[in-house]
């Protein structure tokens, strides 16, 4: 049987600084000639000092911390992009956005069958001509989960897609052999079950349920199912990206809590992080 612990791990906050990257064991696996498991942990929206890792005296991640007293913080490292489907659109192919043609987060939108890159002429309202963001992932391009899949491994993706909003170009299309999310997904409509999506694979579950927890319960089964074989598990929870739903029983938690900097004071925001963060713990304890 594979042992969990040699796991590559990486945890991202989409649209800031790449926050922790893990990476345990792996030169056990190369010396036994096994394939390191490999786990992406995106979290959507989440500033680079969101974190206490980063400096942060209002929030509360302990199992962010966890991760990086035991792998690598990186201090100068920066997405793709500013914006969401943009640097998706990178993280699944190592390409700048501008040439994928996806320069806005806009591919929970109906592909547009007359796009162009640049239109003939620019709005009233613009001095310059502005490019026309692409809509979707194109099929043609080889991305990271295909990459993997032909490497042996078993590809799971788990949560915000937000690179085609057509079955065309949802997850399985791009290298992934099963695949939870629900669309549209720029943002859920509730974090709270139901979550309000109109298509996809990721099904109401019971009154009250939250997102966050759900996807993690997911991410956890394809873990343990494919505990003796590599996979790529590709965990990408739609939080902290509005509308922001958080556990109400959380955040009475965080209600008076004070940052001694005067930086940071959204109790909503602290519940959500706390939730996330509660996430990666529990893959952090399923791994060990």
């Amino acid at each position: 049987m594979r042992p969990f612990r040699n796991t590559a791990l990486w945890i991202s906050c989409l649209a800031g600084l790449l926050s922790v990257c893990f990476v345990n064991s792996i030169a056990a696996a190369a010396e036994t000639g096994q394939k390191p498991n490999v786990l992406f942990f995106l979290v959507d929206d989440m500033g680079w000092m969101d974190t206490t890792v980063y400096g942060s005296q209002y929030y509360d991640t302990p199992n962010m911390d966890r991760l990086a007293r035991r792998g690598m913080m990186f201090t100068d490292a920066y997405a793709a992009s500013p914006l969401c489907s943009p640097t998706r659109a990178s993280i699944m192919t190592g390409k700048y956005p501008a040439r994928l043609g996806i320069t806005a987060p806009v591919c929970h939108l109906p592909p547009d069958p007359n796009w162009t890159l640049f239109p003939p002429t620019a709005p009233a309202m613009l001095k310059v001509i502005c490019p026309n963001s692409r809509r979707f992932l194109p099929l043609e391009e080889y991305t990271l989960a295909e990459a993997l899949r032909d490497g042996g491994y078993r590809t799971g993706h788990f949560g915000k897609w937000h690179l085609g909003v057509t079955p065309d170009h949802w997850p399985e299309k791009q290298g992934f052999q099963v695949a939870i999310h629900g669309k549209p997904d720029a943002g859920p409509v509730s974090y709270i079950s139901p979550y309000g999506f109109k298509d996809g694979t990721l099904k109401d579950g019971p009154p009250g349920e939250y997102l966050t927890d759900r996807l993690t319960d997911e991410a956890l089964k394809f873990i343990e199912a494919n505990r003796g074989r590599p996979f790529f598990c590709n965990l990408w929870h739609h939080s902290v990206h509005a509308p922001w739903g958080h556990k109400e029983e959380i955040t009475k938690r965080y209600l008076d809590r004070k940052d001694p900097r005067g930086k940071q004071d959204n109790p909503v925001m602290c519940s959500m992080l706390k939730s996330v963060d509660e996430s990666l713990g529990r893959i952090l304890d399923k791994l060990e």
